[in-house]
């Protein structure tokens, strides 16, 4: 009778200690679930109070508003480059421009000085020495071998002075009679060959090259006739 009671109460008290650890399980299942829904809830509130700051705003509407401002992004764009475009051209224009009135100016000049200096052809004389000449604040200039102007005596020289200098150094594009264009006159000096000016004038430009050379060297005289 003892051992029958000694083993219900070993049975009553394994049944109220598995009943403890289970009621254990129960309240932390219940405390994960109220963290469970705690969590929710800010999440929930969370994502109202952004829509909320949307509200009111179509989608679609944004849509296009954003493309319309890429749009207008782009037409600026393209604006600017036109603008730039016209710009760049304005500019290239105005170096032509420049370019022009250079060449315009000492064309002016130098054909004068070689009229003056009486060249046969002062055009021709132009188009051989236009490289020869430059622009710059003071007006237009005959340039040294530096690209500088060419100054005698600490002045520029004169259009007229590099008009006659050129002459005399290339008699063949002269007119008879012009300083130092190799003619005496009518009558032959004695020294070297004698030819007419028409002789001379019926060269070929070769040949005059070769005569103005000869010229220098005192081997040949033009003479008027």
């Amino acid at each position: 009778m003892f051992k029958n009671k000694h083993f219900l109460m070993n049975e009553a008290g394994e049944g109220e200690g598995s009943g403890t650890d289970l009621q254990a399980e129960l309240d932390a299942a219940r405390e994960a679930l109220r963290k469970a829904n705690a969590e929710a809830a800010e999440r929930r509130k969370a994502l109202a109070d952004m829509r909320s700051q949307y509200e009111g705003i179509d989608a679609e509407e944004y849509r296009k508003l954003k493309e319309s401002q890429m749009t207008s992004e782009e037409k600026e764009a393209q604006k600017r480059a036109e603008w730039d475009k016209r710009i760049k051209e304005a500019e290239e224009k105005a170096k032509q421009y420049a370019t022009k009135y250079e060449y315009a100016m000492v064309d002016e000049r130098l054909t004068a000085a070689f009229a003056s200096a009486k060249a046969i052809d002062a055009a021709d004389c132009v188009s051989l020495t236009r490289g020869r000449c430059g622009i710059d604040e003071d007006g237009v200039f005959v340039k040294g071998d530096d690209g500088l102007p060419m100054t005698v005596d600490g002045k520029r020289i004169s259009f007229a002075d590099f008009a006659k200098d050129y002459l005399s150094k290339k008699p063949h594009l002269a007119q008879a009679g012009a300083a130092g264009a190799g003619s005496v006159g009518g009558k032959p000096s004695g020294a070297g060959k004698v030819i007419t000016r028409a002789e001379f004038n019926a060269m070929s430009q070769q040949a005059r090259i070769d005569a103005s050379k000869d010229i220098r060297a005192g081997k040949l005289q033009i003479i008027d006739k």
